[in-house]
């Protein structure tokens, strides 16, 4: 669990002289923790990319406040090439110096530095290295028309020469940090890629697209009846969706050869877009399977929902506790039940009255009292109540929660021996 100091070092809200404090900290999480903080001031910056610190000096070396002066200055030695080639505010020239680099990590970042200029970037897209041509699927400066050529290789990535050996076992064990993702959510990739990758041979791909909000919607309505499961449920899950697609789905669920499809009814059952009619039918099914996932559902009708609140105990109950539809005599009913998962779907319930949240932040469950901290929106007097609970992982989720009153953050200074102004 990360300290006091450290959950100050990090937050945007930091005053500057507090953060000059914690700059000198014996502890190399905390300077670290400060280096990579989006307020810290150039000149702590500046004295940050100097630490003895590797990873605090690496950080702070690409930082977007550090000055173009002193980015020039440490660009003079190769241990900060790295770094400064992922700086955002590095200057132009200085990262198409970079992109001749002989290491192809340095060029990589540049590749995805969203500052690099459009010159450098096409002289990227022909690098001999597939890390590098990889990392211009990121950037989102990258030419549409470079974006659909890259695309068009990955997607034969067995027989791409550019399709590096990282991104295979990358492929292996995580689809999230394959550049497939990265070519779907890039705001610059043509509609065509997702069009594309939804009707690939390869199921992982397909359900890149099934996933992607900016599929087009009638693509997304024929992934929900592909073959595979992983990508129906993709595409259940996805809000894009077209809800008479989502209700055409579920009202097949009676079909013998369905039940290799509970996975993605269920990502359909709790899916926002799905007709209020196709979930009261699904509620009115004699089964359990879909029960809590319509008492989360937002656009479930008010009667099937009370009805859940009347005969329903356990997990669908708790769910209801979750649900912004719910009337808010009943939210706050549910922040009394003896079921704290139940409390704790109401503390992040956006819905939640604030005399609610109020009497939550005294919960006898600090599980309760730490989800309650890290809600978005949240009354700033509550928020400095949890910062000084008397558990410290409440506290901590509180200091790291957005919306702490700066009056709160110095407060917590002092207390750690912040000298003051």
């Amino acid at each position: 669990m990360k300290s006091m100091r450290e959950a100050l070092a990090e937050h945007p809200n930091t005053p500057s002289a507090i953060l000059e404090w914690l700059a000198t900290d014996p502890s190399d999480d905390v300077r670290c923790d400060v280096a990579g903080n989006s307020s810290t001031p150039p000149g702590v910056i500046r004295l940050l990319g100097r630490d003895p610190d590797f990873m605090t000096r690496s950080i702070a070396r690409s930082h977007p406040g550090m000055l173009q002066s002193d980015l020039e200055a440490f660009a003079m030695e190769a241990e900060n090439l790295r770094p400064i080639a992922s700086n955002p505010s590095a200057p132009q020239a200085l990262l198409a110096r970079l992109a001749s680099d002989a290491d192809d990590d340095i060029r990589a970042r540049v590749a995805s530095n969203a500052n690099t200029s459009s010159e450098t970037l096409r002289t990227l897209e022909s690098d001999p290295s597939g890390n590098v041509r990889a990392a211009l699927i990121e950037n989102p400066n990258t030419s549409p028309g470079t974006l659909l050529d890259l695309a068009e290789t990955l997607m034969n990535f067995k027989s791409g020469s550019w399709a590096s050996l990282r991104h295979l076992e990358n492929l292996s064990m995580d689809l999230g940090s394959h550049p497939w993702l990265a070519l779907a959510r890039n705001p610059s990739s043509p509609v065509e890629i997702l069009v594309m990758f939804a009707t690939n041979e390869s199921p992982d791909i397909r359900r890149v697209a099934a996933a992607a909000p900016r599929t087009p919607p009638e693509v997304l309505a024929k992934l929900l009846q592909d073959g595979r499961p992983a990508v129906q449920a993709a595409a259940a899950e996805n809000t894009a969706t077209p809800g008479s697609a989502l209700a055409d789905f579920l009202s097949q669920l009676g079909e013998p050869d369905m039940r290799a499809r509970e996975q993605p009814a269920w990502k359909a059952a709790r899916n926002p877009s799905t007709p209020p009619l196709a979930l009261r039918d699904l509620a009115a099914q004699d089964t359990s399977w879909y029960s809590s996932f319509i008492a989360a559902n937002p656009s479930t009708p008010i009667d099937v929902l009370m009805d859940f609140w009347r005969e329903e105990t356990g997990s669908v109950r708790a769910a209801l506790g979750a649900n912004p539809s719910m009337p808010a005599e009943i939210i706050d009913a549910l922040a009394r039940d003896s079921d704290r998962i139940a409390r704790i779907h109401v503390a992040l319930n956006p819905a939640a009255p604030i005399s609610t949240l109020r009497r939550l932040a005294e919960d006898p469950d600090p599980e309760v009292r730490e989800w309650l901290a890290r809600r978005e929106v949240i009354p700033t007097y509550v928020l400095d109540m949890l910062a000084s609970d008397r558990e410290s992982r409440v506290a901590i989720a509180a200091v790291g929660n957005i919306s702490v009153p700066v009056a709160t953050l110095t407060r917590l200074a002092l207390a750690e021996g912040f000298p003051g102004n």
